[in-house]
């Protein structure tokens, strides 16, 4: 009985990226009642999934990516896809230059998710325009960019703390 608490234990400690991207996505997405303010809020999400799949590939697999995409479009109301399809472009562009921002400093890994909270927000804002047939203002998704650059040090202390709890690949 004693292996099944042991590898229930494991399960969780492992599905703690998971979970804790979904409690971004979430407030992420809390109504603010600030005038204006949670149309510009921070890619909170975007910086979880970055810093996993930089990290810990093996805890944030596409599959959950595509899940959180589809969670976070239900909760902001969004079209449904924009989200899982910026979560996989990202995830792959990631993927394919991993060893340039493992084991980094800080500053680098930031860098890193400038260039990557960049081109997510320029395909949220492209998928947007051509769902709607519109081109939607350009300000607001800069001011997102922003938003999450200056989010960025601040959660990326909190991942890493948790990153350091988890368990070591098997």
């Amino acid at each position: 009985m004693r292996n099944g608490f042991a590898i229930l234990d494991l399960g969780m400690w492992n599905a703690l990226p998971f979970l804790l991207t979904c409690g971004l996505v979430l407030l992420e997405n809390a109504p603010l009642y600030l005038h204006q303010i949670s149309a510009v809020a921070p890619m909170l999400a975007l910086i979880s999934v970055y810093y996993w799949a930089v990290y810990r590939p093996d805890l944030m697999p596409a599959p959950l990516l595509f899940l959180l995409g589809l969670g976070q479009d239900l909760v902001s109301g969004g079209v449904a896809g924009i989200h899982p399809v910026t979560f996989l472009v990202c995830y792959a562009i990631i993927d394919w230059r991993r060893k340039m921002f493992h084991g980094k400093s800080l500053v680098v890994l930031w860098g890193g998710f400038s260039l990557v909270a960049a081109l997510a927000v320029f395909l949220q804002w492209l998928l947007a325009g051509v769902i709607h047939r519109v081109a939607p203002p350009v300000m607001p998704a800069v001011f997102i960019w922003l938003m999450s650059l200056a989010a960025f040090p601040l959660l990326a202390v909190l991942l890493l703390t948790v990153h350091r709890r988890l368990p070591t690949r098997g």
